[in-house]
């Protein structure tokens, strides 16, 4: 008996399609987004969002899609992804699911942070097609039902405790408590918050109570669908993961041996097998690792 256990190393795929086995292309997985110059976030590297919805327009979107996102495909169960679908037919899970929800960091060259490492490892095959280019919205306040319930908090927040203060004080008291009760509203960084304020063409030193509607409207809006393009990955080797290989419905999976070659075993990463962030990549190597052992 044999067992390939080669990582991504290509000399594995390459021993795999010699002796028969389907072999999906390689392409990587759990990566940072680079944002494009001039991006709504740039200058905001080490800014950390705490709760935010990021999702991945699909191409040719209409922009007013943005808000609330595209319709949700194929998601998580749980905040785990649903990294295959084991039918003679196909190998990995598909359609992909666009939207994630959690810490989003910016970093010097772009976005990364959980939710956005998530995404990325859902959209791999759509991001690789897409030759990593397309927009991503950026949700800030994905506890709200859209821009309308956004811009009734942001209302109230003026007429109320926010009355005397200046804009470039973001509705969060100095305490860090929600200011005057609103919930909705979300404790952003104040770098952050008067990026927000720039992108949207309103002036820090004007009161709350002086925001006009259609102001009201501008940051609502932003607030829930801010559009961030972007244009490439990481540098290679930095991805955590790599997607494709040698795919599983050419595997017997209670045992992890071909169902081509008898006695040749596969486990690990080499195998077309990728999750998401949390251990669930090394669970993988260890239990295909194991369940080969064991059949051999």
């Amino acid at each position: 008996s044999v067992l390939l256990a080669t990582g991504s190393a290509p000399i594995g795929y390459h021993i795999a399609k010699d002796l028969g086995q389907p072999v999906g292309p390689p392409f990587p997985s759990l990566f940072s987004f680079r944002l494009e110059p001039g991006h709504p976030l740039d200058g905001l590297q080490g800014v950390s969002i705490p709760d935010a919805e990021v999702t991945l327009l699909p191409v040719g979107i209409d922009d007013s899609d943005c808000e609330g996102g595209p319709k949700k495909m194929m998601g998580c169960d749980g905040g785990r992804k649903q990294v295959m679908d084991v039918s003679p037919s196909s190998s990995r899970a598909h359609p992909l699911d666009l939207k994630q929800r959690g810490p989003i960091l910016v970093t010097h060259r772009g976005l990364s942070g959980p939710a956005v490492l998530r995404l990325s490892a859902f959209a791999a095959e759509e991001l690789k097609d897409r030759a990593y280019t397309g927009t991503l919205c950026l949700n800030l306040v994905p506890d709200a039902s859209g821009p309308a319930e956004v811009g009734a908090a942001l209302r109230e927040y003026g007429r109320g405790e926010g009355r005397r203060r200046n804009l470039s004080r973001p509705p969060i008291n100095q305490a860090g408590e929600e200011a005057g009760g609103h919930s909705l509203l979300p404790q952003l960084p104040r770098r952050l918050w008067g990026a927000l304020l720039s992108h949207c063409h309103l002036d820090p030193s004007a009161k709350w109570s002086q925001m006009s509607a259609p102001q009201q409207e501008v940051l609502s809006n932003a607030l829930v669908g801010l559009e961030i393009p972007f244009r490439g990955r990481d540098a290679n080797k930095e991805e955590f993961v790599t997607g494709g290989g040698v795919e599983l419905h050419g595997l017997d999976l209670k045992r992890m041996e071909s169902r081509f070659v008898k006695g040749l075993f596969f486990a690990g990463e080499l195998l077309n097998v990728d999750g998401v962030t949390g251990g669930f990549n090394f669970q993988n190597c260890w239990s295909t690792g194991h369940i080969a052992g064991e059949a051999m």
